[in-house]
This record gives structure tokens, C-alpha cells and sequence, in this order.
């Protein structure tokens, strides 16, 4: 028998605390089972009042990918969470949520607890988390009203790229995170988005084995938002330039893992004939940073910064280790190529 079955004292307490309850928050992390924890789960729904449970937090690490379910519905696999409610039961509990952050967990894609979000985290970088584009456009059109959209999905089933589409406009919108997401999506999934005036802070990453054609997947996207913040990781030196070409209004920047040595110069070269934008703050964060990297991003004509920022890095130059007290100081090589190639404004140059 289950330790959470209706018949232990404990299923009673949770049950008895879940009806109090404005956030539900389960983190199973590397241990998670699915009937230990899909027990808690159940208890807790059994408990929650409809319209009060507000904010819904759920998260596992296991390989496998778990949807909650109702326990009148037909067909389950052997990792999904019954809860013990009717599926209307269930929606009824689950449509006055307005924040969902999940991790390998999470309702059916069809659940009333996608409508009227303003805050959703899909969360598992290349997990087996599998969401159809009709159903992810039918998410972001029953919730117009988001402000933060966070991806770590593949996509099934996607429209073909010729497809003619409507965005969605999403008004309020001012975080998108798409680090979690692989590259070859990105494309389909900013085809649907349309952001209002607010400012948007972006967030992006590219791995190892990824190839990131930045005009072609984020280009008309760029261009009809108005993002002011990026994160980005493992974007090579082409990259960087071409988001300060198509995000007129970006003020920060916050780079890990940048490659400039493996870029054409003769691309760099075009590029750097085009106005930029003029960066307030580049942040320059990482493991290891190549010294030779950032001046070859400082000595691009038209990229201007008003501020450097290195944090938590280890400078090398050539390949060798920078030692500390000469980075506690500054690097000779990065301050003059910041004097010498940057700044046309008055403003003085920081390097810090």
C-alpha cells in the first residue's frame, strides 16, 4: 500500500494543509518516484481549493517525463501521476492557476491550467518533454497576458516552415528564456511571438554541436521587439555583433563562452561597417575567457561600450593563464584596445 494512500494519517495532514494553500511547490529532484511522490501530488490536489491554489511549482530530474492525470482518464504510461479526482475535479483546481514552473512534470497540454498564465516555466534542457506546435500556440493564444515564458521543449509534430501564421500578441512580456531550448526550434517557436512595447530581456544559449544562424532564426523577431537585456552562452563573436545590428534598443549584455578566434575576419570586417548599437554594460562571465577573443570584439569599428564588466573569469592569454595580480589590475591588452577602439563618446570608459 502506498505511504500517502487515504488511509494514513499523514494523506490526511496534507490534504487537511493543501486546502490553505495559495503555491504548491514539489521538488523531487534525483529521487524522485513516481508513486511516493505522485501520492504527495494527489493529496495535495485532493485538498486544494478551486481559485485559491494560484502558483504551482513542480520538479523531478529523473530521465523520464511524468503528465498528471486525472483517475477517470483512459490510457496512462507507467511514469504518470493519477491523481485521485475526476478530470473535471482536477481542471476545476487547476484553472485559477496564474504561474506555472514545471520540470518534467505537468498537466496535460490541454488542461485549463495553460489558460490565463502571466508567468510559465517549462523547464528539462533536451529532456524527452515533447509539446506539438498547435498545442503550444494554442497555450500562448489562452494566455495572452504573459510576462514570462521560459522553454526547455522539444517540439512534435511542427507546422512546415512555409506555413503562414498570426503571431500572438503577447503585451506584457518581459522575460523570454529560451537557453533551455535547442536552436533548431527557435525559429518556429519566435514565428508565433509577438511582444508589446514593454522592455524584454532575452536569454539564449548555443551548444557545442549547434549551429545558430542568428539573422535567419531571431532576426524578425528581433526586429519587431523591443529587447533591452540579453544573456546568451556559447555564441561565437559573428553572433554577438549581428543581435547589436537587430536590437537597436539593447543596453546590456551578458556573454559566457565566447569564441571570436573561429570567426571568417572577412564577415567580422562587413559587419563592422554596420551602425551598431552603442552597449552600456557588456558583462563578460565564463570559466576561461580568451583575451584575444574580446579584442577582437573591441576591434570591430561600430561596437561601441560604455562599460566592461569580467566576472568569475580566468583570463588566458595565448592559451596561458593570466596571473592574478595582473587581472586584478587590469589587462593591458584589453584596456587599450578599450581606450583605443571603442568609446567615441564622452562618457569615460570603465573596465572593472
Amino acid at each position: 500500500m502506498s505511504p500517502f494512500s487515504p488511509c494514513d494519517p499523514l494523506h490526511s495532514l496534507i490534504v487537511q494543509l493543501s486546502g490553505r494553500a495559495y503555491s504548491l511547490n514539489l521538488d523531487a529532484g534525483q529521487d524522485y518516484d513516481c508513486a511516493i511522490h505522485g501520492g504527495i501530488l494527489s493529496a495535495l490536489f485532493e485538498g486544494a481549493v478551486a481559485g485559491r491554489l494560484a502558483t504551482i511549482t513542480m520538479s523531478h530530474e529523473d530521465i523520464y517525463h511524468s503528465v498528471i492525470k486525472g483517475k477517470d482518464h483512459i490510457g496512462a504510461d507507467p511514469e504518470d501521476v493519477r491523481v485521485n479526482l475526476l478530470t473535471e475535479q482536477l481542471e476545476e483546481i487547476l484553472s485559477g492557476v496564474v504561474a506555472l514552473h514545471l520540470n518534467r512534470i505537468y498537466p496535460q497540454w490541454n488542461s485549463r491550467a495553460f489558460h490565463g498564465l502571466v508567468e510559465l516555466r517549462l523547464r528539462g534542457m533536451y529532456s524527452s518533454v515533447y509539446i506539438k506546435e498547435a498545442e503550444f500556440v494554442g497555450i500562448l493564444r489562452l494566455s495572452p497576458g504573459l510576462r514570462i515564458l521560459e522553454l526547455g521543449v522539444e517540439i512534435d509534430d511542427p507546422l512546415p516552415t512555409n506555413t503562414r501564421v498570426t503571431g500572438v500578441p503577447l503585451e506584457s512580456l518581459e522575460i523570454l528564456d529560451l537557453s533551455g531550448t535547442r536552436c533548431y526550434w527557435h525559429a518556429i517557436i519566435l514565428r508565433w511571438l509577438n511582444p508589446g512595447s514593454n522592455p524584454l530581456q532575452f536569454k539564449l544559449y548555443r551548444g557545442t554541436c549547434e549551429n545558430l544562424e542568428t539573422k535567419i532564426s531571431l532576426g524578425p523577431f528581433l526586429s519587431r521587439s523591443h529587447i533591452t537585456r540579453v544573456f546568451e552562452t556559447g555564441l561565437k563573436l559573428l553572433h554577438i555583433l549581428d543581435l547589436l545590428e537587430l536590437c537597436p534598443n539593447l543596453q546590456e549584455m551578458v556573454v559566457s563562452w565566447v569564441n571570436a578566434c573561429a570567426t571568417d575576419p572577412l564577415q567580422i570586417e562587413d559587419t563592422g561597417r554596420i551602425s551598431l548599437t552603442r552597449l552600456e554594460c557588456l558583462y563578460v562571465t565564463g570559466k576561461s575567457v580568451q583575451v584575444e577573443d574580446i579584442i577582437a570584439l573591441m576591434n570591430v569599428p561600430t561596437f561601441t561600450v560604455k562599460t566592461a564588466v569580467f566576472y568569475d573569469c580566468i583570463l588566458l592569454d595565448g592559451g596561458i593563464r593570466i596571473p592574478i595580480d595582473q587581472q586584478l589590475y587590469g589587462v593591458p591588452k584589453i584596456s587599450g584596445a578599450l581606450r583605443d577602439s571603442l568609446l567615441s563618446a564622452s562618457t569615460p570608459e570603465r573596465l572593472l
